[in-house]
């Protein structure tokens, strides 16, 4: 059995102390945030598909502290009826999914998603309670006119990718 963590538990600290610190516990693998809520200080997917030097420094950082990368961690709001978060939140998607095919990783843990309530709505608002009745109804438009649709597409994305493991 191998064990890990992810590396944003040391997220005020560079990644190499982060590594240090995991493996130093007995830690085999690490996850590894990049986008979303989580800070770019362990990993920008953006700067490392764009520099060869940081990718291998990187990359040298896991391997000198003997961890593999279990998966990256995109914990966002793809759902966000604010077009300004839904847009971030897909440009960081792609990239992690090219920086996840570079390297070979074939994990990514994300979240659903958030969207609104109603259709116009303009703040994200997941319905927890089936009453007043026309509740579940809302919630069944989440459901059929949002989340489903959106992570279908999000397959179409991650296909012929290392991502696709994700789906």
């Amino acid at each position: 059995m191998r064990l890990g963590a992810v590396s944003t538990v040391l997220i005020r600290h560079p990644l190499r102390e982060a590594a240090r610190r995991m493996r130093a516990l007995g830690l085999d693998c690490i996850e590894i945030g990049t986008a979303g809520y989580f800070p770019k200080n362990h990993c920008d997917p953006e700067a490392l598909l764009s520099d060869d030097g940081a990718l291998r420094r990187f990359e040298d950082t896991l391997a000198e502290n003997e961890l593999s990368l279990s998966a990256f961690a995109v914990h966002g709001e793809p759902l966000n009826p604010d077009p300004e978060a839904k847009e971030l939140y897909k440009r960081e998607f792609l990239n992690t999914c090219k920086l996840a095919e570079k390297l070979g990783v074939t994990r990514l843990t994300l979240l659903a998603g958030l969207p609104e309530g109603v259709e116009g709505d303009r703040c994200p608002n997941w319905i927890l309670y089936p009453y007043p009745p026309i509740n579940m109804q809302r919630l069944e438009w989440q459901w059929e006119k949002r989340l489903i649709p959106y992570w279908r597409e999000q397959a179409k994305v991650a296909e012929g990718t290392s991502c696709a493991a994700l789906f």
